[in-house]
């Protein structure tokens, strides 16, 4: 049209031909939509001019449905499997939440699954994998002892995405920035006068501990201080009180702890309060991701903000793409920035070390 201007991908010479992405992109819509138009959808409720938009987008670019995504979805379920290793997790309610919008918004149900099940019962895993059940899978995987080998089989049977986690293998993975989360959180202990911190929680080793812990590392070397101490946990409330536990046990308490997540930090909390330890006059603690337990602690939680949702969301937008035969790479979730939400459970360190 005279007067307009769209900027339009230019596969001239390339042997890469037009994706689906770049049709939505056209078109000003999301992927899940522009499949389910160009597919002749006949459930999906769209404006006519929505429909006109793609329709012309893929006459444009002179896009072309690859043949053995068109065959995989002549065999759909219309559900996407999204695998947690504890569903009642605050934490992974958020990401279950964004994956859940947008798998609705692509015309897909969303199949939940438990991944301790999946991976210590062989029946619980073929039912998961089983034809006519998923198109394919989602897994948060948080560093335990069978995520690898959870991964590389899911892998091999369907499709399939990590969210908040990323792993060795080549898989395609939607994560934040944990390094970059993780020294964010140092500046702000640093910045109160902190230079006593150590990391909590997390099983060390695993990607997202590694990261966070380089973040922190980092950022204390930077302000001449030695490497903070680790205390390896896990990911849950008990684990949180098994190292505070361990912290109260030693020599010296730290000033500041730095938490793998909120989950973890309400267990350092109940234990530090069982055992007498002021939060955050004795001890200061800030922890990753602003659910609504960190408001509902005692005392309520500062914490570094991450895109849990964000992440849940572009994570089933990777898995549609994936599915329809197109080539998927990782994708750093940068989006809403991070930042800190002050709350009660940080202050300046305490003038005189306490001993334990």
């Amino acid at each position: 049209m005279e007067g307009t201007h769209t900027d339009i991908p230019d596969t001239s010479g390339s042997a890469k031909p037009p994706q689906l992405s770049d049709v939505a992109a056209i078109a000003q819509v999301s992927v899940g939509l522009a499949s389910r138009v160009l597919r002749g959808d006949s459930t999906l409720r769209a404006r006519p001019e929505t429909r006109e938009r793609v329709l012309n987008a893929a006459a444009l670019l002179q896009y072309t449905p690859h043949r053995s995504a068109q065959a995989l979805r002549g065999q759909s379920t219309g559900t996407f499997g999204l695998v947690v290793h504890d569903i009642g997790n605050p934490i992974y309610a958020e990401i279950i939440k964004g994956a859940q919008d947008a798998a609705s918004a692509a015309g897909f149900g969303l199949f939940l699954a438990d991944a301790d099940d999946i991976s210590a019962r062989d029946a619980a895993y073929q039912s998961l994998v089983a034809p006519g059940r998923v198109d394919g899978l989602l897994l948060q995987a948080g560093g335990y002892e069978r995520d690898e080998a959870l991964t590389s089989a899911l892998k091999s049977r369907r499709p399939l995405v990590l969210v908040n986690s990323t792993s060795p293998l080549e898989v395609p993975a939607v994560h934040m920035d944990n390094e970059a989360a993780a020294r964010l959180a140092a500046a702000h202990l640093l910045d109160a006068g902190h230079r006593d911190i150590a990391f909590v929680g997390g099983w060390m080793g695993s990607p997202t501990s590694s990261a966070r812990v380089a973040g922190l590392t980092s950022a204390m070397r930077e302000a001449g201080l030695p490497a903070p101490l680790e205390f390896d946990a896990g990911w849950d409330m008990a684990a949180g009180r098994r190292a505070m536990a361990n912290i109260a046990e030693s020599a010296v308490l730290p000033t500041a702890l730095l938490v793998s997540n909120t989950f973890v930090a309400v267990g350092v909390l109940t234990e530090a309060r069982l055992r007498g330890i002021a939060i955050p006059g004795d001890l200061s603690v800030i922890a990753f991701h602003d659910v609504w337990l960190a408001e509902a602690a005692y005392p309520a939680l500062t914490v570094v903000s991450t895109p849990l949702r964000e992440m849940g969301t572009i994570a089933v937008d990777a898995l549609v793409r994936l599915t329809q035969g197109f080539e998927v790479g990782s994708t750093c979730v940068t989006s809403p920035g991070l930042h800190i939400v002050l709350r009660s459970s940080t202050g300046p360190p305490r003038t005189r070390q306490r001993q334990i």
